[in-house]
């Protein structure tokens, strides 16, 4: 089999590494729990996969945002003695996608022409955000519905569970949540490098 190298960006390059580091230290602490006595296995599964979910995303996040900063570079090169102008130009252009996921978004569609959407799995992907969300905001748990109930990405997480759409409480994350977000980063990442290369 002859290996296949694939051409990627230098914050492509880390965010790869930093997804090849976390699998490994989800691998050893998988192994690790199937040393815990079973009363405490679970509770300790759930942890370590909520916190590599959060991780997942925030890699990238942290790809999205490091990339922008250069491709804004490379099209609003910085002097070396760069002016209050350019410095503050750049500082904002930069510093207004930093914080919001949407601002990022947005960022990305309109200066640098790619839409997350035309990501193949954006959906599947958007899901994970959310559920990254619900973890890292509301500790995991879910409220009784709204008025309108649940949103389709927990109503969807609920039935795989085998709960019922009024559930209220922790929301359930599995080994497998991890490992599909952690191949979907991956690939988003691979897929954005080649984009806009």
């Amino acid at each position: 089999m002859t290996p296949v190298w694939l051409a990627v960006t230098l914050e492509g390059e880390r965010a790869l590494r930093l997804c090849n580091r976390l699998i490994v230290l989800v691998a050893r602490g998988r192994r690790i729990a199937s040393a815990i006595r079973r009363g405490s296995r679970k509770s300790y599964l759930e942890d370590l996969n909520e916190a590599a979910l959060v991780r997942a995303w925030a890699i990238m996040d942290a790809y999205l945002s490091d990339r922008a900063d250069v491709l804004t570079r490379r099209e609003m090169p910085i002097p070396t003695s760069p002016s209050a102008v350019m410095i503050s130009a750049h500082s904002q252009a930069i510093g207004s996608i930093r914080g919001s996921f949407e601002r990022l978004q947005a960022y990305w569609k309109a200066p640098l022409g790619l839409r997350f959407a035309d990501y193949p799995d954006w959906s599947h992907l958007r899901a994970f955000r959310d559920l990254r969300n619900a973890l890292a905001h509301r500790s995991g748990f879910v409220r009784l519905p709204l008025a309108g109930g649940h949103p389709p990405w927990i109503v969807n997480r609920l039935t795989k569970a085998g709960l019922s759409g009024s559930y209220s409480g922790k929301l359930p994350v599995y080994d497998s949540d991890f490992d599909e977000l952690i191949r979907l980063v991956r690939d988003f990442v691979l897929w954005a490098d080649r984009q806009l290369p």
